[in-house]
C-alpha cells in the first residue's frame, strides 16, 4: 500500500483508473478504521461533567426573588458514549426550566436538584453522580424601592502638569433600585465599575456603566462622570503645630512649632488657600518612648490639592514630669 500511494504521489497523472482504484481503496481502509475506532470508543462508559442552562418562567412582575438562582446546574454524570454524544450533539432540549407561577406562592420552597424529576428527564439514559448546586431556595417578597447614592471607582490618570480642578461630578449622583425589602434594605450605596480614564488635561464627560447587583434592578444602569481638570502649582505652607493628648503631668519643652508642607494646587486656587486651610497635629499618644520623637499628621486640608511632602515629619520633644 505504502509503494502504490508512493507511486501515486510521483505520477502526473492522478485521475487514471490505477491511481483511483488505490485511493479509493485507501480510503476505505480509513473509513472502516474510524469506524470500527469510533465503535469501541462510544461503548465505554464515561464520567462527564455538564453544564446546564437553567430558564426561570412565569415570575410576576411584582416579585423578587431573595436568594441567588443559579444560570447553570453543573451535573456530574456516568454514562456510555453513544448516549453522551446523543446528548451533546444531537439532543434540542438542553435547558432545565423552573415554572415559578406555582412556586412563588410559597413562602419558601427548597428543591434538590439531584431528586429534581425534570432534570432527570432531561438526562435520561445517564447515571447523576453530583449536582452542584445541591439546591435552589426560592423564596420571593413584593418588589420595593429606595433611593440609594452613587460611589465612583475611578482610575484617573493625569497629562504632566494636570490635576482636578473641582471633585468629579457624577449625574446622576443616586439611583433608584428596586427588589425585595430584605435585600435593598442591606444597600447603602452603589458603585461604578472600575474604570481608568487617561490622558485628562481639560473638562471632560464620560459614561461609566454601574455595577450589576444580583436580584435588584437599577432605575439607571449608566451615569455621567464630569471630570475637570487644570494646571497646578507648587506652594509651600507653614503650619503651627498642635500637640494633643499629653497627659496634665506632663511638661512639654516643644523643640519644633512649625511644619513646612508643600503642596501642588490648581492655579485657579492658588491665590485662594492660606496656611490656616491647613490644621497639623502631633498626638502625644504616638510618641515613640526609644526615641522620643512624634509624627506629625496633616489632619485638614483644602479639596483639591495634592500632597507632595511635609518638613518635618516627626517632632522631638523634651518632656518633663512634675
Amino acid at each position: 500500500m505504502k509503494l502504490t500511494l508512493k507511486n501515486i504521489f510521483k505520477n502526473k497523472k492522478w485521475f487514471s483508473a490505477e491511481n483511483r482504484k488505490a485511493i479509493l481503496l485507501y480510503l476505505c481502509f480509513v473509513v472502516v478504521a474510524t469506524f470500527l475506532w469510533f465503535t469501541r470508543v462510544l461503548d465505554k462508559n464515561y464520567t462527564y461533567t455538564l453544564s446546564v442552562p437553567t430558564r426561570y418562567e412565569n415570575l410576576p412582575v411584582d416579585k423578587a426573588s431573595l436568594y441567588h438562582l443559579p444560570k447553570t446546574i453543573d451535573v456530574s454524570v456516568n454514562t456510555d458514549g453513544i448516549t453522551l454524544s446523543r446528548y451533546l450533539l444531537f439532543s434540542d432540549k438542553k435547558t432545565l426550566d423552573f415554572d415559578l407561577a406555582t412556586i412563588v406562592q410559597q413562602e419558601k420552597a427548597t428543591i434538590t436538584m439531584k431528586d429534581y424529576a425534570l432534570l432527570d428527564s432531561l438526562l435520561l439514559n445517564m447515571k447523576i453522580l453530583e449536582v452542584q448546586p445541591q439546591s435552589i431556595v426560592f423564596a420571593f417578597q413584593n418588589i420595593r424601592s429606595k433611593r440609594v447614592k452613587i460611589h465612583s471607582k475611578l482610575d484617573l490618570q493625569f497629562e504632566r502638569q494636570y490635576q482636578l480642578a473641582r471633585p468629579v461630578q457624577l449625574i446622576p449622583d443616586s439611583v433608584t433600585i428596586y427588589g425585595a425589602l430584605q435585600v435593598i434594605n442591606s444597600i447603602s450605596a452603589v458603585y461604578t465599575v472600575p474604570t481608568t480614564i487617561t490622558g485628562i488635561s481639560h473638562k471632560s464627560s464620560h459614561k461609566v456603566a454601574l455595577q450589576t447587583i444580583e436580584n435588584v434592578a437599577f432605575s439607571d444602569t449608566t451615569i455621567t462622570v464630569v471630570i475637570e481638570a487644570e494646571q497646578f502649582t507648587e506652594k509651600k505652607y507653614t503650619v503651627p503645630i498642635t500637640y494633643i493628648n499629653v497627659p496634665a503631668s506632663v511638661v512639654v519643652d516643644l523643640m519644633q512649632h512649625n511644619v513646612t508642607i508643600t503642596m501642588f494646587v490648581g492655579m485657579s486656587q492658588a491665590g485662594k488657600i492660606s496656611e490656616t486651610d491647613f490644621k497639623a497635629v502631633a498626638d502625644y499618644n504616638k510618641r515613640n518612648a526609644a526615641t522620643g520623637e512624634i509624627p506629625v499628621a496633616i489632619i485638614a486640608k483644602p479639596k483639591n490639592v495634592t500632597f507632595v511632602h511635609q518638613n518635618p515629619e516627626n517632632v522631638e520633644i523634651i518632656v518633663e514630669i512634675d
